[in-house]
C-alpha cells in the first residue's frame, strides 16, 4: 500500500515538473473551457472556412 502512494507521488511530481507547478494545481474555469470549445468548433466548421475564403 505504501509503495503505491510513493509511486503516485513520484508520477505526480514528474507531471508537475512537466507542466509547471501552477498549471498542475489550478483547475480551469468551466466557462472558459466551454467558450474555447465553441470558438474552436466554429473555426473548424466548413461555413467559416468558406466565409474566410470569400474575403481575401
Amino acid at each position: 500500500m505504501e509503495n503505491s502512494n510513493v509511486l503516485k507521488k513520484q508520477s505526480l511530481s514528474w507531471f508537475k515538473r512537466l507542466l509547471g507547478k501552477q498549471a498542475a494545481e489550478s483547475v480551469p474555469d468551466p466557462f472558459r473551457v466551454l467558450v474555447h470549445k465553441e470558438i474552436s468548433d466554429h473555426i473548424k466548421s466548413w461555413r467559416f472556412i468558406i466565409l474566410i475564403a470569400l474575403f481575401p
